[in-house]
């Protein structure tokens, strides 16, 4: 019989002489590693629960935004300080807008004296006069690709001094016309040349400089057509009763050389397009490895595939169609019914001071209320003005009440398109944007044309197809509008 003996005690037990803690010992510390094991597994489960929750709150939080009241994309360039040096931007640009479109505003003057002392003996003298008017409209709206890709090249100032050169140096030989084809060359696309470079920098520039007080900065701006079109008719009446047209192109030119070296100085870019760095997903700026001037780097037509952006351009054009109906005929409209030449001057004088009175406290008012609330809200008073108005305007009093309602509201888009392009698409893509605006709003400059094709086609009392046509386009551009609204806030009260 073999002899079994067994002791234990503490810390140590034996069997037949052999020492078994050592595998008691192992026992434990796989017993204790399965148990870690489980309660690791078990914290790690707690951090990916924990980790799903804060990425739903991330993710609502991010569609929120989205659908907030505020719908900033990319502020990176846009929530620094309010204004300072902006002002004066303000200002230089105010100048250019002067110059460019209140001689535009208020072109009917030279072209009434054309047809009446200089070519009397051409039959259609009114019809191929209108051309030079429209093609510097056209030129206005269609020079935008050009400016942003001489700006990414050359820098702002370079390409200002050119078109102040070229658009003096248009009015100067202006002076000389002694053919209309005369006038295309010169005051439509060499003075249209020099329009549209003013006009895109006083629209695209202080939008840098401000945020919350955008809407006011460019309402002050775009007063500048405004005053323009109430004090350049007048001066240039005086200057061609006095001196002759030849006189009165070069003074005009003179003057605008110095009043547009003064934007030249003062207009300037916080983000100069070639020196502009990449901007990242989280706001931080990338530099460049080097500068770029490729294609694809200054213009940046991923914003074609954005549906809101789309939305933004259809609206606008459909909208602006019928904006310039009313300054084209008010004249003749009011030969029409009865009224003499004088009042009709009188009512395109109204036009054009109402848009200058209401056009900044409309940008004070915007940048309060939501700039495309206050884009909607005009467009309606437009499309009521138009149809409820101007339908049944036959004495001096309503159509004088028709042109200071009308003309108040009338111009809100170009007063807001700047910032409102600049919200729909965010700061780093918005030079191209509002090109591609401004190159969709040339079928805008075709309105008048369209409304008297319409008016000659259809069998209705003279002049109605013009009322209706300003007051449907705007009517319908101000549902489009609203439409964009509730896309892009999910609201029909959101602040935006």
């Amino acid at each position: 019989m073999t002899s079994v003996t067994a002791e234990t005690t503490i810390g140590k037990t034996t069997a037949n002489g052999v020492d078994y803690s050592k595998y008691h010992d192992k026992s434990e510390q796989v017993a204790k590693s399965v148990q870690d094991s489980n309660v690791a597994e078990q914290n790690s489960n707690s951090i990916d629960i924990v980790t799903e929750i804060k990425v739903e709150k991330q993710q609502k939080s991010t569609n929120d935004n989205i659908k907030s009241k505020s719908w900033n994309k990319n502020e990176a360039y846009d929530t620094g300080p309010e204004g300072g040096y902006g002002w004066l931007v303000i200002l230089g640009a105010f100048f250019g807008y002067f110059t460019s479109f209140g001689t535009e505003t208020a072109w009917g003057v030279l072209q009434a004296h054309f047809e009446k002392d200089v070519f009397s003996d051409i039959p259609d003298a009114q019809f191929q006069l209108s051309f030079a008017g429209t093609i510097i409209g056209i030129m206005t709206a269609g020079i935008g690709p050009i400016f942003q890709l001489l700006t990414s090249r050359f820098g702002l100032r370079p390409v200002l001094i050119v078109g102040v050169l070229v658009m003096v140096l248009g009015l100067e030989i202006a002076g000389f016309t002694t053919k209309i084809w005369h006038l295309y060359l010169t005051q439509g696309l060499m003075f249209g040349f020099g329009t549209a470079f003013l006009y895109m920098a006083a629209i695209t520039v202080p939008a840098q400089w401000f945020n919350k007080k955008r809407g006011l900065g460019l309402s002050i701006v775009t007063s500048g057509a405004g005053i323009g079109g109430v004090i350049l008719p007048f001066i240039m009446t005086a200057l061609i009763n006095r001196v002759g047209i030849a006189w009165t192109y070069r003074i005009l030119g003179f003057v605008y050389l110095v009043m547009n070296a003064i934007t030249c100085i003062l207009v300037k870019e916080k983000y100069p397009s070639n020196k502009r760095v990449k901007i990242s997903d989280d706001g931080e700026e990338q530099p460049k490895n080097k500068q770029s001037f490729a294609f694809k780097e200054i213009y940046d037509f991923s914003i074609l595939k954005d549906p809101i952006f789309i939305w933004w351009v259809i609206a606008s054009v459909i909208a602006t169609l019928g904006t310039f109906t009313p300054q084209f005929f008010i004249p003749s409209y009011a030969l029409y019914v009865g009224l003499t030449a004088d009042d009709g001057s009188v009512f395109s004088a109204v036009l054009a001071a109402s848009s200058f009175i209401f056009r900044i406290p409309i940008g004070y008012v915007a940048d309060r209320i939501g700039r495309i609330n206050m884009l909607i809200f005009s467009s309606t008073i437009s499309a009521v003005a138009s149809l409820a108005i101007w339908t049944v305007a036959y004495d001096y009093k309503t159509i004088m009440g028709f042109c200071v309602l009308y003309g108040g509201f009338c111009a809100t888009f170009y007063s807001l398109i700047s910032p409102i392009t600049a919200t729909v698409v965010g700061i780093e893509k918005f030079p191209t944007a509002l090109s591609i605006v401004m190159l969709a709003n040339i079928v805008s400059t075709m309105g008048p044309n369209i409304a008297s094709a319409i008016d000659k086609s259809v069998d209705a009392e003279p002049y109605f197809a013009y009322k209706m046509y300003t007051g449907v386009s705007f009517g319908v551009g101000a549902v489009l509008f609203l439409g964009l609204k509730i896309k892009m806030t999910g609201g029909l009260f959101a602040k935006i």
